[in-house]
């Protein structure tokens, strides 16, 4: 079964590869996989990785922003934040969006050099949810202790509000056609794209720690209870929670994948599992002993997770196990939370450097 949705694009231009964050790819991926090029110049990857043509771009936990040829590995070009990053940088018709400490900031994708920087509050830290900013039509939207609207092209501040959010690294703003909808604590504050106006707050059961991902006429989100919670858009009450493990409660750090009306969610503990978006329904569950904390994504029928020691590939019809991977080097002293990528047939993925997948040929 190929399962195939709305809004996937070529490149992966955005956390979860479109601004509903649903981490479906549009390209097809080959097995087995094996490690294509390495890039080690970076320190440890917190944050995700997105593309645009042939170049990928990343931040690293010391700060540094990088462009490198998707097909080599080698650098393009590099940028000093002046502070860690743990969020996903965005790239919008050949400009690139990323917060620094006190700024938002624009490059110019070819050179790296900046078009503007804007501040529009003070004090502002913009280390971990700013930094994974959304593009829509022409404005760029940051989301830290203020929701700010930016014009895309100029850095004139449009619209600024306090909001007090949660800075969670696979955390951040999401958007439909017509809404965004921020996390914030328990909440996610809904504001309209035309009037840039609030709308309304939906209530969750707990701390929101991975999305929102916003799918068809649903919005989810993990928990800090091991849960994910399902939310109807009609109404928005709940439609149902799951939540993985009642004996030891945990971050839901992974952010779900969407496609084929199903939702796939890792918990702390290493399960993934299967659900019908609409009903709650388990259709599948998976067990690998493996520490999951980075996003699922999507490419076509092929379910990719990312642990700590190694990646590995389910059928998204039925969790049959496909194909594992580990990394050059197995141990890592901290939880692998990076969003990783699907373009050209290649998986890319952060880690303690950044690692190109791909099918062996000849």
């Amino acid at each position: 079964m190929i399962v195939e949705d709305y809004d996937i694009t070529v490149d992966w231009p955005t956390a979860g590869g479109n601004i509903s964050r649903t981490g479906q790819s549009h390209t097809g991926i080959s097995f087995p996989l094996e490690i294509e090029w390495t890039f080690s110049e970076c320190s440890p990857i917190l944050g995700g990785i997105i593309t645009t043509g042939n170049t990928l771009f990343f931040t690293d936990n010391k700060g540094t922003l990088y462009a490198i040829h998707s097909d080599t590995g080698k650098l393009k070009w590099s940028y000093a934040l002046g502070g860690p990053s743990y969020g996903t940088p965005a790239v919008h018709e050949n400009k690139l969006y990323i917060g620094n400490s006190y700024a938002a900031l624009c490059f110019n994708i070819e050179n790296g050099k900046i078009i503007w920087q804007s501040v529009a509050n003070e004090p502002v830290t913009r280390e971990k949810t700013s930094n994974s900013p959304i593009c829509i039509n022409n404005y760029i939207i940051f989301c830290d202790q203020f929701l700010t609207v930016f014009d895309s092209d100029s850095g004139d501040v449009m619209k600024t509000e306090m909001i007090s959010s949660e800075p969670h690294a696979n955390t951040g703003p999401g958007a439909d056609n017509e809404n965004i909808y921020i996390p914030v604590l328990k909440e996610i504050e809904v504001f309209s794209i035309n009037e840039l106006k609030k709308i309304h707050t939906i209530e969750l059961k707990n701390k929101i720690t991975s999305g929102p991902v916003i799918y068809k006429n649903f919005i989810a989100a993990g928990l800090n209870d091991s849960s994910i919670e399902v939310i109807s858009l009609k109404d928005s009450k709940e439609s149902w929670n799951y939540v993985f493990n009642k004996r030891e409660y945990r971050l839901v750090l992974s952010r779900p994948a969407c496609a084929g009306g199903m939702i796939y969610a890792a918990d702390p503990f290493g399960m993934i599992y299967a659900f019908n978006i609409t009903t709650g329904q388990l259709v599948w569950e998976h067990h690998y002993f493996e520490r999951i904390d980075s996003p699922l994504v999507i490419s076509y029928n092929k379910l990719f997770v990312i642990g700590n020691e190694y990646i590995f590939a389910l059928s998204t019809s039925d969790g049959e196990f496909y194909w594992e991977r580990g990394y050059d080097n197995k141990t890592v002293t901290y939880p692998v939370t990076s969003s990783p990528a699907l373009i050209k047939d290649s998986l890319f993925v952060g880690r303690d450097k950044l690692y190109a997948f791909k099918k062996k040929t000849g």
